[in-house]
């Protein structure tokens, strides 16, 4: 048997709603609740995981499921961009946003640079590789960038290229080598 990985992103947040950086204490909104409780898991996953932060945590209690709070799985240190928007960052520092832009691999002012996010998710991820176990990780989108960049050995920078709606699913599979099984959008109107 083959190790099963699949990493399913928190339910939606006003955060995620709004367009805006995510909180450390950010939680799951009613819409987002709902629309977790209604997610299928089959076959049901023998591990699971949980990023720490209320997000991860009101997912998996949503879905019903318990499971061990990894770190690995936190999401990414917004620094002093945490809970803002866009715009917000636009008016206030306009060379800022610009470079993350530019090159958002490489974090936000104050903030954790993806390459540390890979780091831990990679090493994560290659600690259960020979588990032969079907795991589920209910953990945040810039843990999915990570894996996935994991996976296909891509630059940091083409990570950010992908858009991760709130109960998008990333399924792996390892038998020697880490493999894309696929990955669903999830619901980006949740």
């Amino acid at each position: 048997m083959a190790t099963r990985l699949v990493l399913l992103c928190h339910a939606a947040t006003r955060a995620m709603r709004e367009g805006a950086f995510s909180r450390l204490s950010e939680e799951i909104d009613e819409a987002g609740r709902s629309k977790a409780g209604a997610v299928s898991l089959r076959p049901a996953p023998q591990r699971v995981y949980i990023g720490p932060g209320p997000a991860a945590g009101q997912t998996a209690q949503a879905l019903g499921l318990s499971g061990s709070i990894e770190p690995s799985l936190a999401d990414m240190d917004w620094g002093g961009w945490r809970g803002r928007g866009l715009m917000d960052i636009q008016e206030e520092d306009p060379a800022a946003l610009a470079a993350w832009m530019k090159n958002p691999a490489a974090g936000v002012p104050g903030g954790e640079p993806f390459e540390a996010v890979r780091r831990r998710v990679s090493a994560w991820m290659d600690d259960l590789a020979a588990s032969d176990a079907r795991i589920l990780a209910v953990t945040y989108p810039s843990v999915l960038r990570a894996a996935l960049a994991h996976v296909l050995g891509g630059p940091d920078a083409t990570a950010f290229r992908i858009d991760v709606a709130p109960l998008a699913r990333l399924t792996l599979s390892f038998n020697g080598v880490w493999r894309l099984q696929g990955l669903e959008a999830g619901a980006p109107d949740a």
